[in-house]
Order: structure tokens, then C-alpha cells, then sequence
């Protein structure tokens, strides 16, 4: 779902100076490292969904991580720094989450069957775009064209789904379908304007397909993905990634790489520990549209009602760098609108 940028933490994992633990401490309480303390910042508390939309000015000349709340609610923070900053209001329920190169969000909100377009920094809607009857889930701006990507659940729970591709991000989309009861649960365009995307298909997160759309294409082709230990079907996928080289699937706490060309090449699996639970609403850090991807983040939440943004170095997974804990409810959505780059 939305390309992230780098929070700002060290790759050395074996530093132990006051300076880097105060970098890891802006991401969640305090932190003692060799000796060193930092102590948590003092948020403010989260408003409801039905207050007024708030950004602070110095949030406009920084690169602004979204995280969309169950309660109606879009957090912003200053990326790398887990101080709020801003919140978009009046949400019915938001799910997904994408920018675009100029750095607008777009934010779909599962409970109105809209899409909402925020330029970077804004704190008001300046577009909004109507999916209905769908219930959209997630989305995805393509870096070639502007071409924005919104997959949606079916009115009904064995009803079918579909992908609305929205020229250049406004008028009415073309819509894409297949034969099956799709669910569709995430995707992601390529560098070259391709896109994949996941579908549960009746709902059910232990039955899962893939679908390939090329760009320029009329239809959606089933594509079959295999990779270890998903058995004979995939289960739970939360996600659908582009990292600048691969696709990546989101599943527990495991992202599956894969190339599509002729065929559908497996490459590898990156697993990111010391989540709460389970890992949702994927993103990638890419410098520019033609980087290679640095940094991951995912939204994280556990039966015990524990909820974070967290943070790890990507490829190479393992240890989580960053957390952010407050100021968040419940997260279902990331996204990162990147400041202007001189």
C-alpha cells in the first residue's frame, strides 16, 4: 500500500552511543542502551473522529507518515519521530493508504465507499472519488502514469470484489473483475506500470489468489504463486508490496519476493520479528520512484489489544528498528508523503 520513506534510525544495530539511543527512543518510551536514557515524548491524545482536522506548520516541510486508525482517525507523524503532528477527522472507517510522486494521499474509507485525496500536508479533502457500492480496502499510485489502483471488497460477503483503476487519480474508473468471490486485500504497481494484487477469495483469509494486470491490459490474469512453507494454498496475506525489484506478499510476519515476467519466479522470504502480532497495511521506504526499497513498515496489533507502527531495516528483516505505540488506535492503514526533494 504506500511508499514509505526512511525513518531516521541507524542499519548499525550494535550501536550503543546516547545519540543513537535517542534516535531509537523518538520511535517509542524510553530506552536504555550502554548506560543511556531517553525518556518518551509527551503526545497529545487522540481526538475523535468527529473533531477538526489539525497539522502543525513545521509538519509541512517534513516527510509525514499517515497511519489510519479504526476509530475514524488518520495520525500523522513526522517520519522517524513518534511525536503526532497532525490528525485527519471524519472518517467512517479508513483502510488503505497510498501517495503519489507529488507526495498526496489517498485514503480509502471503507465505511463510505469513498476515496479521499489530501495534498502533502493538507488538511482537508481536495478530491474525492466514489467506489460505491464497493467497500474499499487498498490502494496503489503508479509512478509511471499517476494511474491510481483501488481494490474493494463486495457489498455483500459472497458477492465479488473488484480493482478500479482511476486515470491520473480522478473522473470514473475502469473497473476489473474476475468470475470468482474476490475479497481483494492489497496491491501494488510495478516500475513499468503492472499491477499485482491479493484476493481472500468468499472472504476467507486461508484461501488466497493473485491476479497480474499489465499495463494497458483489459483483464485480470490469475497468477500462480508458490513459495515455502504456504502448503497447498496461501493463508492470512495482509499486503502487497513493490520494492523497486520485486513484488513482496505480506503473511504473518513474512514478506514473500517474487519477479513476474514470462512466469512467476519465487526469489526469497524476509521475516521481521518482535512484532506484537499480526502484520498489516505494508509499506516500503524508496528513495525515489526508481530506488530500491531500504526500509519497511507495517502496522501491528495483537489479540491483547497492543497496537504499533513498527519499523525494520528491508531487505534484511530480523529486529525491528522503530515502534510507534501512541497516538494510535487499532492501525489499519500507513502510508509516507515525501517531503520535496532539492
Amino acid at each position: 500500500m504506500g511508499e514509505a520513506p526512511a525513518p531516521a534510525v541507524s542499519k548499525n544495530r550494535t550501536m550503543t552511543s546516547c545519540r543513537a539511543l535517542g534516535i531509537a527512543a523518538a520511535f517509542a518510551g524510553a530506552v536504555v542502551v550502554g548506560g543511556c536514557a531517553a525518556s518518551p515524548p509527551a503526545n497529545p491524545v487522540l481526538p475523535a473522529a468527529s473533531a477538526t482536522s489539525w497539522l502543525t506548520k513545521s509538519g509541512t516541510q517534513q516527510d509525514l507518515l499517515y497511519v489510519a486508525n479504526a476509530s475514524g482517525t488518520v495520525s500523522i507523524f513526522e517520519n522517524g519521530n513518534s511525536t503526532l503532528i497532525g490528525v485527519l477527522t471524519k472518517f467512517s472507517k479508513p483502510r488503505g493508504e497510498c501517495a503519489d510522486s507529488l507526495g498526496d494521499v489517498y485514503i480509502t474509507d471503507y465505511g463510505t465507499s469513498k476515496i479521499d485525496e489530501y495534498a502533502r500536508g493538507g488538511t482537508k479533502p481536495i478530491n474525492i472519488l466514489d467506489d460505491s457500492p464497493n467497500t474499499p480496502d487498498a490502494c496503489s499510485v503508479a509512478s509511471s502514469s499517476g494511474n491510481l489502483a483501488v481494490v474493494s471488497d463486495p457489498a455483500s460477503r459472497y458477492g465479488k470484489g473488484n480493482l478500479a483503476v482511476f486515470k491520473r487519480g480522478s473522473g470514473q474508473p475502469v473497473f476489473y473483475s474476475t468470475g470468482n468471490e474476490d475479497h481483494f486485500v492489497g496491491c501494488a504497481y510495478d516500475k513499468h506500470g503492472d499491477l499485482l494484487t491479493a484476493s481472500e477469495v468468499g472472504g476467507f483469509d486461508y484461501y488466497v489468489r493473485f491476479y497480474y494486470l499489465p499495463k494497458g491490459g483489459s483483464q485480470l490474469i490469475e497468477e500462480d504463486l508458490t513459495a515455502p512453507s504456504q502448503r497447498s494454498s496461501w493463508s492470512s496475506v495482509q499486503g502487497v508490496v513493490w520494492d523497486g525489484k520485486y513484488w513482496g506478499i505480506l503473511s504473518y510476519n513474512k514478506i514473500y519476493r517474487f519477479t513476474i515476467n514470462v512466469a512467476p519466479q519465487y526469489i526469497d522470504t524476509i521475516t521481521f520479528s518482535g512484532s506484537y502480532g499480526t502484520l498489516t497495511a505494508p509499506s516500503v521506504y524508496r528513495k525515489t520512484p526508481k530506488s530500491k526499497a531500504t526500509q519497511f513498515v507495517a502496522a501491528d496489533s495483537s489479540f491483547s489489544g497492543k497496537s504499533a507502527a513498527d519499523y525494520w531495516t528491508y531487505p534484511a528483516g530480523g529486529t525491528l528498528i522503530g515502534r510507534i505505540t501512541k497516538d494510535l488506535d487499532s492501525p489499519t492503514g500507513t502510508a509516507i508523503s515525501l517531503a520535496p526533494r532539492k
